[in-house]
Parts: structure tokens; sequence; C-alpha cells
């Protein structure tokens, strides 16, 4: 909302609170409640709302700590991955000495019971035992060439592996015991699986303090950004209620400033019908007893002089003038059929008054039996047709117009509708439109809606809305 300007009174000087509040010419006292609102909106909404440093490093801090749990977190669990693999490696290392072993195991089995029965299954059995053996020193040398491992490891267990396969093959062949048994074979395997079992333990142990790093870190992460998240809520709880004082702030200021606009409008108001009068009643009677004084010399035995005569003939024209003159000025500034007859006629004498100045044909119409609403509410409406037909006449550059006031149970529509060239609404947000502004401000203080409906070479309708069960929240009486 637009802060409104201040007029200061330069008959009061600073520091002077107590005094009387300034009058109206009409000698009406304003209150001071009322002139002193738009000045308390102004002191009351100078809000600092910049953000302040111990809020900005709040802020940064919590947001550096929560990018760097969330950065810890992440290369802990890669480390749990790089932990993980290699502990899958080790299993599967593992996983191909036990075949061997187990490949070991079953074949010298089936070459004892050969030599013991010489059963030929016991001999195949051995022989499938021995393929298996082979298959498992293949797979062993292909892990571990995926590991790393030295080639004299490789060849401590390969070496032994191919001498015990050969010498299998040759017993089966020969039907007698090997020369040698597979005990150096057995214990570098056990030596070598003793070996890498405490390898997978160290990765086994790695993946999971990585892991526990990890959700160490996630929890600090999530923890810090939940409170950067309820710090956020409380603060911005707290400018909402800023906003919401703020907000009552402007309602109020509104509401006093609507007040003021009512009171000043009231006063307007007096003033005019008080200068009305004072036109009809002093400056018209002084004009008539002038008039009367002229003519009663003209009635006069012809005087001698002819000048004189012309000059008191222009005299009583000049009067008459006068008269007619008092009696326009009179009607303009608070036409006497508005308070005694009411709305309807008053409209009618306007479009008469329009028409005759203009010669632009006007059109009043209104339903039959037309009821008396509130007299702030026909002044209101009064000066909205008053406003719209002087627009009209300056600007629109129309052929025809027409004034329609109609009435229903809940409410009374005025519509003053033109052919003319018309206007962009836009202008309706223009500081400048004062005659726009002021017939909606007129028609919101007696409780009603202007509205306007116009683009350009379309023409303009002014509609004015009065509710009839709301009454108008100006003043009962002008």
């Amino acid at each position: 909302m637009a802060r409104y300007p201040m007029h200061s009174n330069p008959d009061t000087k600073p520091g002077s609170a107590g005094r009387a509040s300034p009058k109206s010419p009409s000698g009406t006292q304003f209150p001071a409640a009322l002139l002193s609102a738009p000045a308390t909106y102004i002191v009351s909404t100078n809000v600092d709302l910049r953000i302040g440093w111990r809020e900005a490093l709040i802020v940064g801090v919590a947001l550096s700590g929560i990018l760097l749990a969330f950065f810890s977190a992440g290369k802990e669990r890669a480390r749990a991955t790089a932990a993980s693999d290699r502990y899958r490696a080790c299993d599967e290392f593992l996983a191909r000495l036990g075949a061997i072993e187990a490949g070991l195991d079953k074949a010298g089995n089936s070459l004892n019971l050969f030599l013991l029965t010489r059963d030929q299954r016991h001999a195949t059995a051995c022989n499938a035992a021995l393929e298996e053996m082979r298959q498992a020193g293949a797979s062993f040398r292909s892990a571990a060439g995926k590991l790393g491992l030295p080639q004299t490891t490789v060849e401590g267990i390969t070496d032994p592996l191919r001498r015990s396969l050969d010498l299998m093959t040759e017993s089966i062949e020969s039907g007698r015991q090997p020369s040698e048994d597979n005990a150096g074979l057995r214990a570098k395997l056990e030596s070598l699986g003793h070996e890498w079992k405490a390898f997978r333990q160290v990765h086994a142990d790695e993946e999971d303090a990585s892991n526990a790093r990890a959700i160490r870190n996630t929890m600090a992460g999530g923890a810090l950004a939940f409170l950067s998240l309820l710090y956020s809520v409380f603060a911005l709880s707290s400018n909402l209620g800023q906003s919401r004082r703020l907000l009552l702030q402007l309602q109020e200021h509104d509401r006093r400033y609507m007040l003021l606009a009512q009171r000043l409008e009231h006063v307007q108001e007096q003033e005019r019908s008080t200068l009305a009068r004072a036109i009809h009643d002093e400056f018209g009677q002084v004009l008539t007893a002038i008039k009367m004084d002229i003519g009663s010399a003209q009635r006069m035995p012809p005087a001698q002089d002819a000048a004189l005569a012309a000059r008191l003939k222009q005299a009583a024209a000049l009067a008459e003038d006068g008269v007619r003159m008092a009696r326009r000025m009179s009607m303009e500034l608070r036409p006497a059929v508005l308070d005694h007859m009411g709305l309807l006629p008053a409209l009618e004498w306007l479009s008469r008054e329009f028409q005759r100045r203009s010669s632009i044909p006007c059109l009043c119409t209104a339903p039959a039996g037309q009821t008396r609403l509130p007299l702030a509410s026909e002044l209101a409406l009064f000066r909205i047709a008053q406003e719209a037909l002087t627009n009209i006449a300056r600007h629109a550059h129309a052929t025809r117009v027409s004034i329609r006031l109609e009435a229903s149970e809940t409410r009374t529509v005025l519509d003053i509708v033109d052919d003319g060239v018309g206007f962009d609404l836009a202008l309706l947000d223009d500081y400048r439109s004062i005659g726009l502004m002021g017939m909606q401000e007129r028609a919101r203080a007696a409780g009603a809606r202007c509205e306007f409906f116009s683009t350009p070479g379309t023409g303009t309708t002014v509609r004015t809305i009065v509710p009839r069960d709301k009454p108008p929240t100006g003043e009962s009486a002008c």
C-alpha cells in the first residue's frame, strides 16, 4: 500500500501536539486522531528487513557442516564399497584354495580304493577328481593374477599341484602306490588359506568401520539439516508474526484513512451546501433587489436623458444574468432537488444540464416507484454521475449518453453509458487518473462499488453498485 502524503498545518509548529485540531472554513473541527493516522502509519511501518550477521553466520556454518558431513559420508561409503570388493576377492581366492584341497582329498580316497579293489569305477572317480583339481588350479591362477600375488607364491601352489596330479595319474596307470605323498601340498594350501582368511577378516572389519562412519556422518548431516530447518521455521514464524503485525497496522491505517476521507467528504459537502445557500439566499437576493430597483426606475416617466434609460436597461439585463448565474452555481454546488425530491429528479436535472451545455443527447431512465436511498448513498451516486458526465464531455467524443438507475431488493445499480472512444483500463492504476480514482473512493466511502467497463473504440460504462442490505459506512446525513 502506498504511503499517503502528509500535509502540514502552517499554523501548527513542531511540538504543539497538545493544541486544538485545525478547523475547516465552516468551523468544523477535524479529529486529531484522524489527522495523525498517516503519520502513525509512516513511523510504525519503518521496519528493517535486512538479515543480521548472526543469522547469516548461523546459516553459513550450518550449510558448511551439512556439506562436510555428507561429503565425508560419501567418502566413507566409497571406502566401504572398496573394502567389500576386496573382501569378495579374498573369499573367491579362498574358495579356489578350498576347491583344490577338496579335489585332492577326493582324488586320494578314490586312488586308495582303486589300489585296494582294482575296481575301475574308483579309477574313473579318481580321474574325475584329478580333472576338478586341474580346473581349480586354473581358477586359482586366474584369481591370483587379479589379486596381484607374487609369482613365487603362485608357483608354490601350482608346482606341487602339478606334481601331485602327475604322480596320481602315473599311479592309476601302473597300479602302484605313488612314490610321494601330498603332505607338502596340503601344508602349503593350509598355510596360504590361514593367511588369506586373516586378510579377508581385515577387509570385513574395514568395511564395517567405514559403514559405521558413513552412518554416523549421515546422521550428523541430517541432524544439522533438521536444526537448520527448525531455525528457519522459527525465523519464518518470527517474520510472519512481524508481517501480521504490519498487516494489522496497515489495516488500521486504512480504516483511519477511510474515516478521514469520509469526514473530509462530509465537510466538503457541508461547505458546498453552505456556499450554495449563501449564493442563493444572499447573493441572489441582492441581485433580485437590484433588478427590482432598476425595473422601478424604468417604469418612472421617461427620463430626459436617453443614455440613462439605455444604461438602466443594460443594468437590468446584467442583474437578470446574475440571478440566473447564482441559481446555476447554487444548483451545481448542491442541487436542492437532491435533498428535497431524491436521486432520480436530481439525475434528470443533471442530464438536462449536460445535454444543454454539451449538445450531446442524454437519456435518463429509472423504474417506476423508485424508493429513496440514504442521503449519503444518493449523494455519492449523484457526484459519481456528475464526474462521469464531466469526463464524457472532456474526453469521450461521444454522440449519445444514457443514465440508467435500476433497483432490486438487494441492491441499487447506476449505469452511465456512452458510445465514445473508450479508454484502456490500465489507466485505472495511473496515479494521474484523479477523476477515476475519486469516483472509486467516493463509492467506497458510501459502502458501494464503482466499476469501469471499456476498451478503446467501444465506449465506456461506469457502473456503481450500492448494496441495500449494507448501510453506507460514511455519515448518515450531509
